[in-house]
C-alpha cells in the first residue's frame, strides 16, 4: 500500500482514540517501515539517475532483493517493532504506545494486502523465515482506486461525526 494510504489508515483507526499528539506520532510510525528502507532505494535510484546509469528493475531484480530485502525485511517485523518499542519505552520510563499501534498497523495491512510483492512478507524475521502472503494485489489498480474510495468516504463520515 502506498504511504499516504498508511497515514490516512491510521487516522481512520485511531483518531477518535488519540490526542493529536499521539496520532501524529503514531502516523509517523505508519510510515516508518516503509521509510526505513524506502529512503535507501530511493538515494541510489536518484544517484543511479544523476550519474546517467538507467535502471533496469527486471534483470537486476535479484540483485536488489539481495541488497535491500533484509532492510525491508527487518523494517516489516513485529520482532523489530518490539525493539523499536521497548527501546523507545525505557528512553521515556513509560510505554509507547505510538510505536505498536502506528507499526504494529502497517504491518497487519501489508501482510493483508502485498499478495504478490516484490518483497514477500516475514513478520517474525529475523526469528523465522515464515511468510505470509496477502489476499489482494496492493499495485493493481482496481485495489487502489477502491481503497482510496474507502479512505475518502471514512475520512468524509468522520469529519462530520
Amino acid at each position: 500500500m502506498d504511504f499516504f494510504a498508511h497515514i490516512f489508515w491510521s487516522i481512520i483507526v485511531y483518531g477518535k482514540f488519540l490526542g493529536f499528539a499521539e496520532l501524529v506520532q503514531t502516523a509517523f510510525f505508519s510510515v516508518l517501515p516503509d521509510l526505513f528502507w524506502g529512503i535507501p532505494v530511493f538515494s541510489i535510484m536518484i544517484g543511479s539517475i544523476l550519474m546517467g546509469k538507467k535502471i533496469k528493475f527486471t534483470r537486476e531484480k535479484n540483485e536488489h532483493r539481495k541488497k535491500f530485502g533484509k532492510l525491508y525485511n527487518i523494517s516489516h517485523s513485529f520482532v523489530a517493532m518490539f525493539v523499536v518499542f521497548f527501546a523507545l519505552s525505557i528512553l521515556k520510563l513509560s510505554f509507547y504506545y505510538p510505536v505498536l499501534l502506528g507499526w504494529g498497523l502497517h504491518l497487519v495491512i501489508d501482510m493483508i494486502v502485498h499478495k504478490e510483492s516484490y518483497f514477500e512478507q516475514k513478520p517474525l524475521y529475523p526469528l523465522s523465515d515464515f511468510r505470509v502472503r496477502g489476499f489482494f494485489l496492493h499495485l493493481n489498480k482496481k485495489f487502489v482506486i477502491i481503497n482510496w474510495s474507502i479512505i475518502i468516504i471514512l475520512m468524509t463520515v468522520l469529519y462530520f461525526i
